[in-house]
């Protein structure tokens, strides 16, 4: 097999302009993959490398999973949005942010939710939203003050807590658990970003 660019067209005729050796140009059959070879590992990401290996061998259909959803709540009557001047005992939610781009990051699908008040009915409402998702995360109201209420919500939910608290300076008062089959993390919400 010669390459066209090796080649010229005199007189009707095509001159080849370089040596050829028997087998140029030519990818024997099974010279990329042996039958039966595993091309594309369980889990890994698709990207466009892995979706080429897919069409080159002819797969049109190929067993994904999502990105896991994991919804994000802060808590807190001292928390307000990004775009809201904080009042004198108010901090913006850098929070619900830091933590979103960190999931994208791992490759999961941020799923912000409105600022939870400190009001245990509208508390209950947004964790019950947040549990719609494959994971929540929950910063703030999970330490020891009057209006930390997310371990009390959660346990009248039926909550399974695995460990309230953890050895690490910031961030003991941290919970993990789940309610039925959806897991939470609680983190303080003196976890604010650089961690």
């Amino acid at each position: 097999m010669v390459m066209v660019e090796y080649t010229s067209l005199q007189d009707d005729r095509v001159q080849i302009t370089q040596g050829i050796s028997a087998g140029g140009n030519i990818v024997p059959i099974g010279s990329e993959a042996k039958r039966g070879q595993r091309l594309l590992d369980a889990g890994m990401r698709l990207d466009q490398a892995a979706i080429a290996i897919a069409a080159s061998v002819g797969k049109t259909r190929l067993f994904v999973y999502e990105k896991p959803k994991v919804a994000v709540l802060s808590t807190g009557d001292e928390i307000v949005d990004i775009d809201v001047q904080p009042g004198p005992t108010q901090i913006r939610n850098s929070n619900s942010y830091s933590l979103a781009a960190q999931i994208q990051s791992a490759g999961g699908e941020p799923v912000l939710l409105p600022i939870a008040s400190d009001e245990s009915s509208r508390l209950r409402e947004l964790i019950n939203d947040g549990l719609e998702a494959d994971l929540l995360l929950l910063a703030g109201g999970v330490s020891m003050g009057k209006y930390d209420l997310v371990e009390q919500v959660l346990t009248e939910l039926g909550a399974e807590f695995f460990f309230t608290g953890a050895k690490i300076q910031p961030g003991r008062p941290i919970v993990f658990g789940r309610v039925d089959k959806k897991y939470f993390f609680g983190l303080p919400g003196t976890l604010s970003p650089p961690w």
